[in-house]
């Protein structure tokens, strides 16, 4: 990656050598821009054209991403495996205790491992009051990160497909909108009151007014 930036501004530094430094605070952030939105226009050409898993691929080769599939295939076991052995302690107390099988319902799914389901509905407010006592539950920060890329991946995708013959709404400033019209606080805390799946959320009941808020 250090190569890649180097030799990027080392073109940048060529192409301005006759400007002054003025001119270059000015110029060198809009070069960057408009070079980091080719990788980002190719990874979406990439993507529509053959799928995530070849994203992966070409992301490596040029050098964004240092390892293969094989490496984050092998990584994923890994985790999963992580998870199982959480499971064993977790399922009982959490899942079983809190009758989380009913969010299974809601969600329309069957978790293999149980662990993913009980810590991405574990507030940091219980898991730090807990911590001592409790080490193996982790909150749902981490899993928050990854879904909330995966909320705005799906989301672009699908604006974008469904805008390609809509002249008023194909444009990068109006997918933005749709899609932030969709990912928000607002909507998406309402998802999940209406669907009663907040009744099922692991949080520090000695903070009563975390769930009076709903």
């Amino acid at each position: 990656m250090n190569k890649v930036i180097n030799k990027v501004e080392s073109q940048i530094s060529k192409g301005f050598k006759k400007a002054n430094e003025r001119n270059w605070r000015q110029k060198g952030p809009f070069y960057y821009k408009q070079l980091a939105d080719v990788v980002e226009s190719v990874t979406g050409a990439v993507t529509l054209a053959c799928g995530l898993n070849c994203t992966q691929d070409y992301l490596r080769q040029i050098g964004v991403l240092e390892v293969d599939q094989a490496h984050l295939m092998s990584k994923m076991a890994e985790l999963v495996d992580e998870q199982r052995k959480k499971s064993v302690e977790l399922d009982q107390e959490f899942f079983v205790g809190r009758k989380m099988q009913q969010v299974e319902e809601i969600l329309g799914y069957t978790f293999n491992c149980k662990a993913w389901l009980v810590e991405a509905l574990t507030h940091k407010s219980f898991q730090r009051e807990h911590e001592k006592t409790n080490s193996v539950l982790e909150d749902y920060e981490r899993q928050e990160f990854l879904g909330d890329a995966v909320l705005g991946y799906l989301m672009a995708r699908h604006f974008f497909r469904e805008t390609q013959n809509d002249k008023s709404r194909k444009n990068p400033k109006e997918l933005h909108k749709m899609k932030t019209s969709v990912i928000n606080n607002n909507l998406l805390s309402l998802i999940v009151i209406e669907n009663k799946i907040h009744d099922y959320m692991i949080y520090n009941e000695k903070a009563p007014s975390f769930f009076d808020q709903f």
